[in-house]
C-alpha cells in the first residue's frame, strides 16, 4: 500500500493527563429534526448503513456506494436490502449504532474508537489520512486562543485536535471557552463573531478559508477514518460484509480511474450535504476532488489500516489512552479490547479475490438516490 509516511510523523501526541476532562453529555437524538423522520427498519436482512456526507472524504465514498448498482444486486440476490441514512457527525451515528439501528458506518477515528470501547465492532478498512484543523479569525498561534470562545464538535478528531491545540502551547480548558456547536454552524458562527474560533475536519476548514480572508488555520493535527461495523452483523453475514468493502474498493478505483468519476462523485457529496444541513456547502466540486485526493485517493486505493498504527505505541492505542484519560470511555475500558477490533484480513480477503467482487467493473446510478 502506497503511503505517505510524512503524515504519520505530523500526528501530534497529547500525554494522559496533559489536558483537563472535557464535560461529557448523553443527549438523546431520538427527537432530533432530522433523524426522527429515519426508518430505521430493522431486520436481519436489512443493512442501515450511516454516512457522513458533510466530512470528505467519506462522504465522498459513502455516495459512490450509495449508488452503486453492483452492490445492491449483489446483496439483492443474498436477500439483504442496504440503506444509507446521512448523519451530521460521529458521535451522532454511535447514538443509534449502540440502539442497534445502524449495522456499518464510515467515521471518524474518535467515534470509532469511543465506540469499539464499548460495543463489539470490526473496524476492516481505512477511509481517511488527513487532519483536522484549527480556524481562527484575527489570532495567528495557538497561544492566542487564551481568553477567546471555540466552537467544536464534542468527543470528535475536532476536539481532540483542539485539546491537543491547548495542549501545545501549555493552556488549559479552563483557560478558553468552549461553545459545543454542530459542524455545519460553524464558519457561519465565526463570520458572526460568536465564536472566535473552531475545531473541525474538512470541508469545513477550507470552507471557511474561501469565506473570510481573515480566516486562517493556526494548528492542524492528523486524524483518521474508517468503515466499521457489527461484529455479530459480520460474523453472520461474511458474504454482505465483503460485498460492503468490495463497493468502497471499487468506488476509490473508479474515482481514480478518472477525474471526471472523481468531479461527479464530489458533486454527488455536495449534494447530499446541501440537503441534510438545508444550505450549500460553499465549496465547487473540484474543490472537494482536490481534498477527496489529498485524503485518501493519493494515498490509497487499496485501504488496508496501516500495521504501524495498530501497535501499542501506535496511534489507534494513544487515541484510546488520550480518551481514558479524559474519562469519554470507562476507566473499565481495554485498549487490548479496542486494538482486536481492528481486522486487517476482511479486506485482504476481498483484495485477493478482486475478480470475484468485481472491483474494476463500474455501474452507478447516475440520477440522485433518494432513500
Amino acid at each position: 500500500m502506497k503511503l505517505l509516511m510524512p503524515l504519520l510523523l505530523l500526528f501530534v501526541l497529547v500525554l494522559p493527563g496533559t489536558c483537563p476532562s472535557p464535560v461529557r453529555g448523553d443527549e438523546d437524538l431520538s427527537r432530533h429534526p432530522i433523524y426522527s423522520r429515519y426508518d430505521f427498519a430493522k431486520g436481519p436482512r436489512v443493512i442501515n448503513f450511516a454516512s457522513q456526507p458533510l466530512a470528505v472524504p467519506i462522504g465522498v465514498i459513502s455516495e459512490v456506494m450509495r449508488r452503486d448498482r453492483i452492490l445492491r444486486q449483489e446483496l439483492a440476490k443474498l436477500g439483504y436490502e442496504i440503506r444509507f441514512l446521512p448523519f451530521l457527525k460521529g458521535n451522532d451515528i454511535n447514538f443509534f449504532f449502540k440502539q442497534g439501528k445502524i449495522v456499518a458506518a464510515m467515521g471518524g477515528d474518535m467515534p470509532t474508537i469511543m465506540t469499539a470501547a464499548s460495543l463489539d465492532i470490526v473496524v476492516p478498512a481505512l477511509a481517511k489520512l488527513g487532519f483536522s484543523s484549527i480556524v481562527a479569525s484575527n489570532i495567528t498561534t495557538a497561544a492566542d486562543l487564551k481568553g477567546k470562545k471555540i466552537g467544536y464538535p464534542p468527543f470528535s478528531n475536532g476536539h481532540y485536535a483542539l485539546l491537543s491545540a491547548l495542549s501545545s502551547v501549555n493552556l488549559k480548558e479552563t483557560d478558553v471557552r468552549l461553545v459545543p456547536m454542530d459542524i455545519n454552524k460553524m464558519v457561519d458562527a465565526l463570520a458572526a463573531k460568536k465564536i472566535d474560533a473552531f475545531a473541525a475536519w474538512e470541508p469545513v476548514p477550507s470552507i471557511a478559508a474561501k469565506t473570510g480572508d481573515h480566516f486562517r488555520t493556526i494548528f492542524r493535527c492528523q486524524n483518521s477514518s474508517y468503515f466499521y461495523l457489527s461484529r455479530a452483523f459480520a460474523e453472520r453475514h461474511p458474504e454482505a460484509t465483503s460485498l460492503m468493502l468490495a463497493a468502497m474498493v471499487r468506488a476509490l478505483h473508479w474515482m481514480k480511474k478518472d477525474e471526471r468519476n472523481l468531479r461527479q462523485a464530489s458533486a454527488w457529496m455536495l449534494d447530499a450535504s446541501g440537503r441534510l444541513q438545508g444550505k450549500p456547502v460553499g465549496l465547487t466540486a473540484d474543490e472537494i476532488a482536490i481534498l477527496t485526493r489529498r485524503d485518501i485517493l493519493d494515498i490509497t486505493t487499496h485501504p488496508t489500516i496501516p500495521e504501524l498504527d495498530l501497535t501499542d505505541k501506535g496511534t489507534v492505542r494513544r487515541k484510546f489512552d488520550f480518551l481514558k484519560s479524559q474519562g469519554i470511555v470507562p476507566a473499565s475500558s481495554a485498549a487490548e479490547k479496542v486494538l482486536r477490533s481492528f481486522d486487517r484480513e476482511l479486506i485482504s480477503r476481498v483484495l485477493t479475490r478482486h475478480k470475484k467482487y468485481r472491483v474494476e467493473s463500474f455501474d452507478y446510478e447516475t440520477e440522485r438516490v433518494d432513500q
